[in-house]
């Protein structure tokens, strides 16, 4: 009875591998310069001592969210830099015949429902405003195969939802969060999987992009050694 023994997932069933990869993007030159002069202020402001670590973390997040493609105002709404991003997260939608789609902020959402609806794509929407009904309408039309894709905010669809028709999952951008990073990921990998699945990770050359999902998977490395 003082004895555990921990099992992976993979050791429990039989399911075809689940394989990770990264695309790395260019960011156009009008936003690479918006970015980098909020770079620079958040260097100063550090240097200087100005910021507290509460302070830093909403730096941090502010620089995040510009390479997504959107910088918010003080009253909240978002400023569109560029759309690239989202028109890529769509082609890599179209390359399958199901593909579930994280988003972390509201521009995203809006810019994928956009550009989805441009291409005339089946889609629906997962998120905090979700009703249960809709939420469960939602699954069932996935799973049906009704649906192309899927736009879930990773906190909404975390845990217990079963997406096993996706074999692909795409984040436009890191999550903050490395148990929503994990469960999402499980939403199509997980029992009832036949196929072979991928996870896409989208990360902008020279943001703080790349850093946020090292820092994801080393938290979860650390949890589970």
């Amino acid at each position: 009875q003082d004895i555990t023994i921990r099992h992976k997932f993979e050791e429990c069933i039989d399911i075809p591998p689940n394989v990770i990869r990264t695309i790395q993007v260019q960011l156009s030159p009008t936003h690479r310069k918006i970015y980098e002069t909020m770079r620079r202020d958040a260097v100063l402001q550090l240097e200087t001592g100005l910021l507290d670590s509460i302070n830093k973390g909403v730096l941090r997040n502010k620089l995040l969210q510009i390479a997504s493609g959107a910088v918010y105002d003080t009253d909240g709404n978002s400023q569109l830099i560029d759309t690239d991003r989202y028109e890529l997260v769509l082609d890599l939608v179209q390359e399958v015949p199901h593909a579930l789609v994280a988003f972390n902020w509201r521009h995203q959402k809006e810019q994928l429902v956009i550009e989805a609806q441009r291409r005339g794509i089946r889609f629906a929407v997962i998120d905090g405003g979700t009703s249960q009904n809709d939420r469960n309408a939602a699954v069932k039309a996935m799973q049906a195969g009704e649906l192309k894709a899927l736009f879930a905010h990773p906190q909404t669809t975390a845990h217990g939802l079963t997406l096993t028709t996706a074999t692909r999952t795409i984040w436009p951008s890191p999550p903050a969060n490395a148990e929503w990073y994990q469960q999402f990921n499980k939403r199509i990998y997980r029992a009832g999987q036949t196929k072979k699945t991928e996870t896409i990770l989208i990360s902008g050359q020279n943001t703080l992009e790349p850093l946020r999902y090292e820092q994801l998977e080393g938290k979860l490395q650390r949890m589970y050694n």
